[in-house]
């Protein structure tokens, strides 16, 4: 029975490891030459991070809207995240808003104009600094191009041409 027992507990703290993933959109919009970049992590993951880096509590209600909160998380998304376009510096990122819920962040961002994309270098470290077993998700859409990558500790970093 006692061995029954600790199977039962084995498998009930197993099935209650989280999951540590994040999911980045990135889309290039022909038009204003700017990227538009999403990014969606776990609320209680990301509010870790940021206090464990910069000793920052942002509020657990999601009312992220402060202009010191926006800047802490923007601080965060631009020294794990990443895009060079045509080999030259990483582009910029703009805070343009977000939308919440209580298990996860949707914060958007986007580049300044850039035109005709031909190669892009994406680095993405997003909350490798926390969880040994993260693993990054990013999706990609450049005209009628469009594919997947996954980050973890093994791949940071993505080399894609777009021609």
């Amino acid at each position: 029975m006692l061995k029954g027992l600790l199977w039962i507990l084995f498998f009930q703290v197993f099935l209650a490891h989280p999951v540590h993933v994040s999911v980045t959109h990135i889309e290039y919009d022909g038009e204003s030459g700017k990227f538009r970049i999403s990014f969606k992590v776990f609320t209680d993951d990301f509010m870790d991070i940021i206090l464990k880096k910069y000793g920052y509590a942002l509020d657990p209600g999601l009312d992220w809207e402060q202009k010191n909160d926006r800047q802490v998380i923007t601080r965060y998304i631009s020294e794990s995240f990443g895009i060079q376009v045509n080999g030259k510096k990483d582009l910029s990122l703009v805070f343009t808003g977000m939308k919440n819920n209580e298990e996860a962040v949707w914060l958007e961002y986007e580049t300044s104009s850039i035109r005709n994309p031909a190669e892009l270098l994406i680095v993405n470290r997003i909350l490798l600094d926390m969880f040994h077993d993260q693993t990054n998700l990013v999706i990609l859409g450049v005209d009628s191009f469009e594919r997947g990558y996954r980050f973890s500790h093994q791949m940071q970093e993505t080399r894609v041409n777009l021609k």
